[in-house]
């Protein structure tokens, strides 16, 4: 439909006319449509499309189950299901209005909160709150959210649409088994960055997870899902610290990757997202959990340790000993700690940094 003249925004409300009618009402009213400036045939074009995925529903009627092919707010037209969780379903969504302008990217990534979480008297809090706090974290490794809104019983919030894979899909793929620390580290680091971040910010994730990491295909590593994310007083900055908190209030944790401290329900820390970082790494490089069971608490009633993995130098499996100590207080202070540790090249490679930083430019000749 590229290079139409056609008004987007008419077309668009005349295809809701359409799958508003009774079933045995359409082709008619379709036949008496005027079709002088090619208006019928673009219009069927758009009802075929909505055919092949499958729905003739909008889904402000009361009930309606989020499905593709159904329509938000008469603006977003969901043509892809992304991938669900524990908040709730995820879809690839047409933005109408950004098509009518001939966007060169029309499309959104939208989270539609599952009944449970709908329901659930703080639902609508949760993803206020993600939209709030994702913003909040300015960093090019975390996902941009746009808003967030309700049409009827649905509440869905909308984001930018990432092309590529999840972590933990290629963990369980080409990733499984383990990858070299070299491959892992843009991975690794990434990571940290946007966590780092949000804690410089008072923000901290609390739900760290191989399928809260996005691998895109332009190269770009994006983490998602500030959902449980919670706030924590920092020097210098607003200190409000809000009354909501989903990991107590709706039950949003996943074990494997959360700290002891999470587990017993203590205020949160940034070395909670430490710890989950942490493991998240061992298991990336290693191809398993660094505890067996995953499980902080069933780790510390057994004494259990993390095999030492030999792949690393003794600074780099130092730091991430340190990372995955059950204990908060014996845990790493900061992100940064733990990334200078792990850094390929480690001291010699920052040293060089510096001292082609400060004369501007990268001498010639070999490197370390």
């Amino acid at each position: 439909m590229t290079g139409t003249t056609h008004n987007w925004k008419q077309l668009f409300q005349l295809l809701d006319v359409y799958f508003d009618m009774q079933p045995e009402e359409r082709d008619a009213w379709l036949e008496r449509l005027d079709d002088a400036a090619g208006l019928k045939s673009e219009l069927s074009k758009l009802i075929a499309r909505r055919r092949e995925f499958g729905g003739d529903t909008i889904l402000s009627r009361v009930g309606a189950p989020p499905r593709v092919g159904a329509v938000l707010r008469r603006r977003f037209e969901l043509v892809e299901e992304l991938g669900r969780g524990g908040m709730g379903v995820v879809f690839k969504a047409l933005d109408r209005l950004k098509a009518e302008a001939r966007d060169r990217q029309p499309y959104v990534a939208l989270k539609i909160l599952n009944e449970e979480f709908r329901d659930h008297p703080d639902g609508f809090t949760a993803l206020q709150r993600e939209a709030k706090r994702a913003n909040m974290v300015p960093h090019p490794n975390v996902i941009q959210i746009y808003d967030f809104d309700r049409d009827g019983d649905h509440v869905y919030l909308t984001m930018e649409y990432l092309k590529g894979r999840p972590l933990d899909d290629l963990m369980s793929t080409e990733f499984r088994g383990g990858i070299a620390l070299s491959k892992a580290w843009p991975i690794i680091h990434s990571i940290g960055a946007a966590l780092e971040c949000g804690h410089t910010h008072g923000i901290i994730h609390c739900d760290l997870k191989p399928s809260n990491v996005f691998l895109c295909d332009d190269g770009r590593i994006k983490v998602l899902d500030f959902g449980i994310a919670r706030r924590v007083p920092v020097a210098g900055r607003d200190t409000v610290i809000t009354v909501f908190d989903p990991g107590k209030r709706l039950g949003a944790l996943t074990t494997s990757f959360a700290s002891l401290e999470m587990l017993l329900g203590q205020p949160a820390d940034p070395r909670d997202d430490i710890y989950a970082l942490a493991c998240l790494t061992y298991e990336l490089l290693a191809g398993a959990h660094p505890f067996s069971p995953p499980d902080a608490r069933q780790a510390l009633e057994h004494g259990l340790a993390p095999q030492r993995l030999s792949a690393l130098t003794g600074t780099q499996w130092r730091g991430l000993r340190q990372a995955l100590a059950l204990r908060r207080e014996q845990r790493s202070a900061s992100v940064g700690t733990l990334l200078h540790a792990l850094e390929p090249g480690g001291v010699l490679a920052r040293l060089w940094r510096q001292v082609t930083a400060a004369a501007g430019r990268a001498p010639q000749g070999a490197r370390p």
